[in-house]
């Protein structure tokens, strides 16, 4: 069972892409393919493209006493990081971060979508959201922002 989320406000990120191998997908590598094949064989249309996940990370308060969240992503397969959660989330701390865009209409109503069918959450509702991916990056920055962009506009960026 994994710790209770908890809600940390940060006025800062500084979020960056290092390229850097996985060992849970190195060690495990046999075990995610055939996980991957059974979840594909469930949902023939499942791609498994390439998504970035936060790796080294940290909290540090700035001098104005703001808190800051450094960090550094790295890109792994989507079937690595669909096992690693499925395997009960084994190995180093990683985490799936993201943004989500909340957008609140006049009538105060905010706009939810539902996950198509096509996807491994099929059905369910959300903010529009999703693990940023390699066209997230800028200049060696992953860009959270344009990530929630691509996500509310349906952009399925490269390869989705």
């Amino acid at each position: 069972m994994s710790a209770p989320a908890r809600l940390l406000e940060v006025g800062e990120l500084d979020l960056v892409f290092e390229p850097a191998r996985w060992a849970f997908a190195e060690r495990q590598a046999a075990s995610i393919a055939a996980h991957w094949a059974r979840v594909s064989k469930a949902k023939p249309s499942l791609f498994n493209g390439r998504v970035l996940l936060l790796g080294r990370r940290t909290i540090v308060t700035r001098s104005d006493g703001v808190a800051m969240l450094r960090g550094a992503f790295f890109a792994t397969d989507y079937a690595d990081y669909l096992a690693w959660e499925e395997f009960g989330f084994p190995g180093e701390p990683v985490d799936n971060c993201f943004s989500m865009a909340a957008l609140r209409g006049a009538d105060g109503a905010f706009l939810i979508g539902e996950m198509a069918s096509h996807t491994f959450s099929a059905g369910q509702i959300y903010f529009p959201a999703g693990a940023p991916d390699p066209t997230d990056v800028f200049d060696g920055t992953v860009d959270l922002e344009a990530s929630a962009r691509r996500e509310l506009l349906g952009d399925r960026g490269a390869g989705r």
